[in-house]
């Protein structure tokens, strides 16, 4: 993951996550350290903590990429069906 991050670190959308991680986390704490590791690690645990939701809620068996897209970006908490 984290060969993975520091190849795409510059790139527009994740340049712009890590710098909103940044400040609300330098918000949340007062002040801290930002480091690719921490980034990483907050980053896998909110998107898994989006999927397990999405589990007990929808009782899915399978979920395609869409599905997942909609998952990660949160837009599929906001659909009512």
């Amino acid at each position: 993951m984290t060969k993975n991050f520091r190849s795409v670190k510059e790139s527009g959308e994740v340049q712009v996550s890590f710098e909103q991680w940044k400040k609300f986390l330098s918000i949340a704490y007062g002040s801290f350290v930002p480091s690719d590791q921490n980034f990483l690690i907050h980053t896998y645990l909110s998107i898994f903590a989006k999927l397990l939701a999405y589990a007990v809620v929808s009782n899915d068996e399978y979920i395609d990429d869409a599905e997942m897209r909609e998952v990660i970006d949160g837009s599929i908490f906001h659909n009512s069906t």
